[in-house]
């Protein structure tokens, strides 16, 4: 017995919706954050260092006193060039959790 007539479309479909997760990926809206350690960090590597691109002016001191009481830690936010920032941490940190309070502390801004 063959494969039923309709397993055409569901590979179709499948196809379909891993490119649109592709394109998400690729059109990260901002702020963008990445290290120049790691090339593509994964959820669970763990870095003490990572800069962020805002994407729009902000408040060093508000932005790094939140990342302090979000992380528990002390954190050392240095700004760079383009209107970026440079985060140094004191412990090394999960990118995942890295992201979320990143974002929580753009936010306050």
């Amino acid at each position: 017995m063959g494969k039923p007539p309709h397993s055409k479309y569901i590979r179709i479909d499948r196809r379909k919706e891993k490119q649109n997760n592709v394109t998400s990926i690729k059109n990260q809206p901002t702020p963008k954050i990445w290290t120049p350690l790691i090339f593509k960090p994964k959820p669970k590597d763990r870095i003490s260092y990572y800069s962020v691109n805002p994407g729009k002016p902000i408040n060093l001191d508000a932005v790094a006193a939140k990342l302090a009481e979000l992380y528990g830690m002390n954190v050392w936010v240095y700004e760079s060039l383009f209107g970026c920032f440079e985060v140094y941490l004191e412990n090394k940190t999960e990118v995942q959790v890295i992201e979320e309070c990143t974002l929580k502390a753009l936010e306050v801004d």
